[in-house]
């Protein structure tokens, strides 16, 4: 895991345009949720975001996201859609279990 997150981007000239404006795709109000992954999907339909927790405990942490992203699903390790999650506010809730990691995967316009 790299901590803390750095970033590297590699993109085509037509996907900088709308991922530029999300110079800051997330945040995370939980110190103890962590940064694990943020990539173009596999298929190329959206983004995977991937968070965990890293202190063993239960946590309820609020997601913040950019406003290109107009839809989230929780996904598996193999980025196949679970279930649908509700983006209020531009934010998502989640519930995290003890070491546990989560897996968004997130849409855009």
């Amino acid at each position: 895991f790299l901590y803390p997150p750095v970033g590297h981007a590699i993109r085509a000239a037509h996907e900088s345009a709308r991922m530029d404006a999300a110079s800051v795709p997330f945040s995370v109000d939980a110190d103890n949720i962590q940064f694990s992954a943020f990539k173009k999907c596999y298929d190329h339909d959206g983004y995977i975001l991937r968070l965990y927790e890293n202190q063993g405990k239960a946590t309820q942490a609020h997601v913040k996201l950019s406003p290109v992203f107009t839809g989230a699903a929780l996904a598996n390790m193999n980025e196949r859609d679970i279930g649908p999650l509700s983006i209020v506010d531009g934010e998502i809730v989640l519930d995290f279990q003890p070491y546990k990691a989560i897996t968004i995967k997130l849409t855009c316009m």
